[in-house]
């Protein structure tokens, strides 16, 4: 897999520098052959990972989201747990 084909976003108080770690360990981890686009979003970098996967202007085969949620608001009502 080339490096390339690989888009990772960091969340919030990280500079996306930081996780050149993980992006190491990714591209070496993930099987060549895969698909051609893999986002990764790590927390808030979840959302901006599902933003371009919505807007859709390259095709994205497999989206990963580490700790990340799509929805950053409180509920009106909990569910309960019986």
């Amino acid at each position: 897999m080339s490096e390339a084909s690989l888009k990772l976003w960091s969340g919030w108080a990280f500079p996306e520098a930081s996780l050149q770690t993980l992006r190491q360990q990714l591209v070496r981890r993930i099987p060549r052959g895969l698909g051609p686009v893999i986002h990764v979003g790590w927390s808030l970098g979840g959302l901006r990972a599902l933003r371009e996967v919505q807007q859709g202007q390259r095709p994205v085969t497999h989206l990963i989201l580490i700790s990340a949620t799509a929805r950053f608001r409180a509920e009106i009502q909990l569910p309960t747990t019986s």
